[in-house]
């Protein structure tokens, strides 16, 4: 009988790994509510001969917790696995890793934000991920306790047009006290400026000579409209590369070439790539439209800049989308992003 209870104790599992993945992310966040234990791993990893990504979840074992996991819905997540010791790779032990814990989110709305954008972070948190968070709204930021809140979700707008200088202090020292703030589009613009040094890239117009500047002042309106229509950006699909040992990239691409992955540009925005910030996605060197059109002038000009990136404010964090992760929900492959920018934003070192 002893040697029976001893086999069943070693046939038992230490815990269960899953996937960095969208589907597994509401799950995840209600079995850390209930008090669950989980780390990402920061390296790939073969155990129980089969390889793991980076940001695999490692959820640790204990009293109770196959119930909790069964509630949780993690469950059907989690491949059970009976050892800690890898073939390949750091041990499930490895201080290389993230430790996870529920995060308090809230979301702005109101004057300043679309309410497209908005309404597509509401329906994908509350509806497809099942994740608790407050509305917010923008026109009253001073008068809000924002130590409440470890994330804050600005979605496409135009913050600037609506914020004083008491509000945007507000979320300045929100931020510098250790918030992490997630921007999209005509927002990332806005907070790239105003709470971290990040150049958005633009059309070299600055440079011209007095000449070519009055040159173009001389153009025919028809010669005006083909410039304009040069310059525009109506919604093309374009190829990217994500850096997948990046805690935000954790996830993004599984399943197609390595790093390579596709976005809908729409806002006409990508940010100057710089030591002093990190970037986790970004145009491909010698960018060519994938669908929709587009100019030669304004691929090259897109070409090789960041379109997902992250900088330090204080002891925060800012994340920016050069576009919404969430647009009208249609482009999936950008949800986990955004779900790792509310995850693992605020805990990432």
């Amino acid at each position: 009988p002893a040697e029976t209870e001893v086999a069943s104790q070693q046939a038992s599992p230490i815990g269960g790994l899953v996937l960095p993945s969208v589907e597994s992310v509401g799950p995840l966040h209600r079995w850390l509510s209930a008090n669950g234990r989980a780390v990402a791993l920061e390296s790939e990893f073969v155990l129980e001969g089969r390889r793991w990504p980076p940001g695999t979840r490692f959820v640790a074992a204990d009293s109770g917790s196959a119930d909790r996991l069964a509630a949780s819905g993690l469950a059907s997540f989690a491949v059970p696995v009976h050892t800690g010791l890898t073939e390949e790779g750091n041990d499930l032990g490895t201080p290389r890793s993230v430790s996870l814990r529920p995060v308090r989110i809230g979301v702005f709305r109101g004057s300043g934000i679309w309410p497209s954008s908005y309404g597509a972070a509401w329906y994908f948190l509350e509806q497809m991920a099942e994740i608790p968070f407050d509305a917010l709204d923008l026109a009253g930021v001073a008068g809000l306790d924002l130590s409440r809140w470890d994330v804050l979700v600005v979605p496409d707008g135009a913050p600037g047009r609506v914020m004083d200088e008491r509000a945007t202090q507000a979320i300045r020292t929100w931020l510098e006290a250790g918030g992490t703030l997630v921007v999209s589009a005509g927002s990332a613009r806005w907070a790239s400026g105003e709470f971290v040094d990040i150049e958005a890239r633009s059309a070299d117009t600055d440079s011209l000579s007095q000449e070519e500047r009055r040159q173009r002042a001389l153009l025919t309106r028809s010669e005006k409209r083909r410039e304009r229509w040069d310059r525009a950006v109506s919604g093309v699909i374009l190829p990217v590369q994500t850096d997948p040992s990046h805690p935000l990239g954790w996830g993004a691409g599984l399943g197609n070439l390595a790093r390579r992955e596709f976005v809908l540009h729409i806002a006409d925005l990508s940010f100057e790539p710089s030591d002093g910030f990190e970037t986790i996605t970004s145009f491909e060197q010698d960018l060519q439209a994938v669908s929709g059109v587009m100019s030669d002038a304004k691929l090259e000009e897109l070409s090789s800049s960041s379109w997902l990136a992250t900088a330090t404010a204080g002891d925060g964090r800012v994340v920016l989308f050069a576009d919404d992760p969430l647009f009208r929900l249609m482009w999936p492959s950008q949800f986990i992003l955004f779900a790792n920018a509310l995850l693992i934003g605020p805990v990432m070192r």
